[in-house]
């Protein structure tokens, strides 16, 4: 488990969320006007995204919502929200935003 399993991710605002049929969502980079595509897991993790669970918390979230095992869910989680904070839709509470 890393630090970054206890840091709490906030949305960029202004992102923009476009759900589609399947269930994943393109997202809209408020700025840049990047898109990026989150599959129905990246789906779920960013409507964790609350500025109050870290991202400890949304793991055990999706751990518990697809009966997973703790090690795989929380390495997709850490990996999906490096992705989103790579690319600027989330920052970690207390940096700058």
């Amino acid at each position: 488990m890393s630090q970054f399993f206890n840091d709490v991710p906030v949305k960029t605002p202004g992102s923009e969320v476009f759900p589609q049929d399947d269930g994943s969502l393109l997202l809209l980079h408020p700025v840049t006007a990047q898109l990026s595509v989150a599959n129905e897991c990246g789906s779920h993790i960013w409507g964790l995204v609350d500025g109050v669970r870290s991202v400890g918390g949304i793991a055990e979230e999706i751990r518990l919502l697809f009966d997973a095992a703790p090690s795989s869910v929380t390495s997709e989680v850490e990996t999906f929200i490096m992705m989103l904070l790579d690319r600027g839709f989330v920052q970690m509470k207390g940096a700058s935003l």
